[in-house]
């Protein structure tokens, strides 16, 4: 008979750099058909908490979950399709930066105990190409549908839990940590802001901007560009205070006390260095 008092298995929550708390909401986990079949059969709870998902169990009535371990080798599988509600979410993740193909999988085997607790499911403290897994393999192995070759989800996440001693498990929380992408970012001075003097300053001497003269944009509109010199991190509070100044007979002479921060809807591409990197635009006129 059923308690009424859930104690928590596990939790997975997904951390994500460019967020200015960390957190990466506005995420679906999708339980998978065998997932959704033992919590129908069981007395298990499970709850969407906005970056993960929370597994509950009723504390005095773990006899389904035991039936459902004994035939299937003394532990449980519980696998989630994730889905982010942001569809830009590559334009701001960091292993986008490479183009990888295939769909970043993740799961607790082989994982050990962080020193302050929990267990990070990717293969480094953030993920990269390694957790990346061809969708033709996944499919071949069932994980996930050929239906779903054109549309994916955007990462699986695969938990598995041993029921044994007296309490039957530990509570345990997963965590996944995803970076904020790097990028150069290019200033496109159009109107007044063309000017032959100006030049863009950062106030924290961290970044310098490279003149790249002057190119014909659509519309015959002129533009003065500039570039980075480096890579930048694409945050949603950037701290990045860049300036436009001008320089003239008396000086230099602030135009633009702060300009406008990178937008992750403005990608491009360009050689760099004998690379092929991303660039983030933006046009800047007043």
């Amino acid at each position: 008979m059923s308690s009424g008092i859930y104690r928590p298995l596990f939790s997975v929550a997904v951390e994500h750099g460019y967020f200015s708390d960390g957190l990466w909401n506005g995420l679906h986990f999708e339980p998978d058909a065998e997932t959704s079949k033992m919590a129908g059969l069981s007395s298990l709870v499970i709850r969407q908490t906005g970056n993960g998902v929370r597994v509950s169990v009723d504390d005095e009535d773990r006899h389904p979950l035991r039936m459902w371990a004994a035939g299937s080798d003394g532990r449980l599988r519980f696998r989630f399709k994730v889905r982010a509600q942001d569809k830009e979410y590559a334009n701001y993740t960091d292993y986008s930066v490479s183009g990888w193909s295939g769909i970043p999988c993740f799961d607790n085997l082989d994982k050990e105990v962080q020193a302050g607790g929990g267990i990070r499911l990717s293969r480094g403290a953030l993920v990269t190409e390694a957790d990346f897994r061809e969708i033709d393999a996944l499919i071949g192995e069932g994980m996930i549908d050929s239906r779903e070759r054109r549309v994916p989800p955007d990462f699986i996440v695969t938990v598995y839990v041993v029921l044994d001693g007296e309490h039957g498990f530990d509570f345990m929380p997963y965590l996944i940590g995803f970076g904020a992408r790097r990028s150069y970012w290019k200033y496109y001075m159009l109107g007044d802001m063309n000017r032959s003097d100006v030049f863009i300053v950062d106030q924290e001497k961290k970044v310098e901007f490279l003149a790249c003269g002057e190119v014909m944009l659509a519309g015959n509109r002129p533009a003065r560009v500039f570039r980075s010199n480096q890579p930048i991190f694409l945050l949603e509070k950037s701290e990045c205070r860049f300036q436009l100044r001008e320089c003239g007979v008396s000086g230099e002479k602030v135009l633009i006390k702060r300009l406008p921060l990178a937008s992750k809807t403005r990608l491009g591409s360009e050689m760099i260095d004998g690379r092929k990197e991303v660039v983030l635009e933006n046009f800047v006129q007043y």
